[in-house]
């Protein structure tokens, strides 16, 4: 698992330079599964536009083995677009920011690694959601 994160955000590189949050392991959400490690990146550069960059996460997923079969299942790479600069966006395919954010630890915990100050557009900050949270993750450090 960790090797593929890391396989994973060496091609996320090629897009610009990357800031990692710290590594993180929970629960998983959906059917009866094995806990995930979770973590964050993001780019600094010149981005594709939202729908082509999804695009492009999704292909490193199939590039891991990644086939989409049953909604929260089982996955070998799972890497959601969260935040685009603060960017509004509901289409069939991608919704900015990510719908669900502000609802899963997982995510807050390595997004806060990374701003600590993140405030979702619709106000609430990542630390605020957080709190509010039963969270399950546990630290494991750097990777």
């Amino acid at each position: 698992m960790l090797a593929t994160l890391r396989s994973a955000r060496e091609q996320l590189a090629q897009l610009g330079a990357l800031r990692s949050s710290r590594l993180y392991r929970g629960p998983a959400w959906g059917p009866p599964q094995p806990d995930y490690l979770n973590a964050a990146v993001r780019v600094e550069g010149q981005l594709p536009e939202p729908g082509q960059l999804l695009l492009y996460l999704q292909g490193i997923e199939r590039a891991h083995g990644r086939v989409r079969t049953v909604r929260f299942g089982p996955r070998t790479l799972d890497l959601d677009l969260l935040d685009v600069d603060g960017l509004h966006l509901q289409s069939a395919e991608l919704e900015l920011p990510h719908p669900r954010l502000l609802e899963r630890p997982f995510v807050l915990r390595p997004v806060l690694d990374l701003e600590p100050d993140y405030r979702h557009p619709d106000g609430r900050t990542a630390a605020s959601a957080l709190a509010g949270l039963q969270d399950l993750t546990e630290l494991l450090g750097s990777w």
